[in-house]
């Protein structure tokens, strides 16, 4: 395999993850489990300026998440947005 083979396929792999920024709407990953020592995250994709669903939605995951989140000791909590 020549390297620009190699290049296509590694573009080639990165094209679902160019469409969020593309496109301009908001996205965060969260962690939710640790397997074989490396986190597994899931990622949530909202529409168009609703950033702060985007973002509830990703407090909410977190919460009820198993993964340790050693960053809760270094961070102070965020409270939750009030529903609107």
């Amino acid at each position: 395999m020549t390297d620009h083979d190699r290049a296509l396929r590694l573009l080639g792999a990165m094209r679902p993850m160019t469409a969020v920024p593309v496109l301009g709407v908001p996205a965060v990953t969260v962690p939710v489990v640790v397997s074989y020592g490396l986190p597994l995250s899931v990622q949530l994709i909202g529409g168009r300026f609703a950033d702060d669903r985007v973002l509830d939605a990703a407090a909410v995951v977190e919460e009820r998440a198993s993964v340790a989140r050693p960053w809760r000791d270094e961070h102070p909590a965020v409270p939750p947005r009030s529903s609107r």
